[in-house]
């Protein structure tokens, strides 16, 4: 048996190019194929510290997001960007790695303060998006999830609950969009 090719998947499910995304992890058998769509759609989307935010038990963050399922526009290296907004719902904990600093701040308000050392205008770019390693060694059945990027190789790891947990992204109408 010939196995799938999910790059084709991935392309022929997010083929219409001007439809804005809208796509939410499922936990079900599905679920480490949909963090590896997620990764793709949120590969190399930027994002500024400052506008990362945490409510009560959800964790926002706008993005720019590289539309790398526009394949015919990638080929001509034309990467096209649409404003996103990845949302994570239920967290139990959120923790900043970047080098030797961990921050783990309240689930309310911004993830760094003005006198904290890690900059709020730092430009952060996403390279991967990955199940953490704890969700399988966990006895609790909590999942981790962790976006990865640069500068300074950071990590933003998040822990969601054994049940009742989202992870959506969604596109936001850009202004005189022509995509």
């Amino acid at each position: 048996m010939k196995p799938p090719n999910f790059q084709e998947v991935f392309f022929q499910t997010f083929a219409e190019r001007d439809k804005p995304i809208k796509f939410r992890i499922r936990s079900d058998s599905n679920f480490l194929h949909d963090v590896q769509f997620l990764n793709s759609l949120i590969h190399d989307s930027s994002f500024e510290l400052k506008d990362i935010i945490t409510d009560k038990r959800t964790v926002t963050i706008p993005l720019v997001r590289s539309r790398w399922e526009v394949r015919e526009e990638v080929k001509k290296q034309n990467m096209l960007e649409a404003p996103a907004v990845l949302k994570f719902s239920k967290v139990k904990s959120v923790r900043w790695v970047i080098g030797d600093i961990q921050h783990s701040p309240p689930l309310s308000g911004t993830l760094v303060d003005a006198d904290d050392s890690i900059s709020g205008t730092t430009q952060c770019q996403i390279d991967t998006f990955f199940v953490g390693e704890s969700t399988y060694f966990a006895k609790s059945g909590d999942t981790e999830v962790i976006l990865k990027g640069y500068p300074r190789d950071w990590q933003l790891r998040i822990l969601l609950p054994a049940e009742g947990w989202s992870i959506a992204l969604a596109d936001l109408p850009a202004p005189n969009d022509k995509i």
